[in-house]
């Protein structure tokens, strides 16, 4: 649970893979903000977009890799402030 503008939030990102590229989805209080697929070959880092109550919403996909685990981290703006930073 997150808070933006004094309310609290429920985020929640999904990555699905396929065979080139990933599904992502992000979604606020249960509401579908970004579906989007990434590219193919575009790097550890990737953003994705989408509108939420009028709001901007950023998402910026990191990929992260430590010795022997891998995940990726989230970080979510609502309309250029960070939100939260989740981890997939």
């Amino acid at each position: 649970m997150t808070h933006y503008n004094g309310r609290p939030l429920q985020l929640v990102a999904k990555m699905t893979p396929g065979m080139f590229d990933e599904e992502v989805k992000l979604y606020i209080d249960n509401e579908l903000v970004i579906n989007e697929r990434s590219q193919p070959f575009g790097g550890s880092s990737q953003t994705f977009e989408g509108t939420w109550k009028g709001r901007k919403v950023v998402a910026r996909a990191t990929a992260v890799q430590k010795f022997m685990t891998s995940y990726i981290m989230v970080d979510v703006f609502i309309d250029g402030t960070l939100v939260d930073t989740l981890t997939i």
